[in-house]
């Protein structure tokens, strides 16, 4: 293998890991996107509860409500979603660097023919 080879070889790898990474980050912000729009739809009872508790005015309300309790909810969820996205995230970089660069030596196969 010839010092020109092995450059040809890094140089796909490089370009393997840099897609790899685009796709990555890609999905990572697509899924975040998605299960932060799901855990907004989900406040919404929070918010109805809050807004129906300042409406009537009653502060001692406030006190008996389980708002706490659904904040907390809210927020243990929008950190299994956030650990979710970078699973998906990470999931799909390997899967993409293993795509391109299967596919970039299929490419250099073909040339070298």
């Amino acid at each position: 293998m010839s010092a020109a080879d092995t450059r040809a070889w890094l140089g796909r790898v490089l370009l393997s890991v840099l897609l790899a990474l685009t796709i990555g980050v890609l999905a990572y912000l697509l899924a975040r996107a998605i299960t932060t729009g799901y855990v907004l739809y989900q406040q919404q009872q929070l918010f109805q509860e809050l807004g129906g508790v300042l409406q009537g005015g009653d502060i001692e309300a406030l006190a008996s409500s389980n708002l706490r309790t659904l904040r907390q909810r809210i927020e243990a969820l929008n950190a299994y979603y956030a650990w979710f996205s970078v699973q998906i995230g990470f999931g799909a970089a390997a899967l993409g660097a293993v795509g391109s660069y299967l596919w970039l030596e299929r490419e250099a196969a073909r040339a070298g023919e």
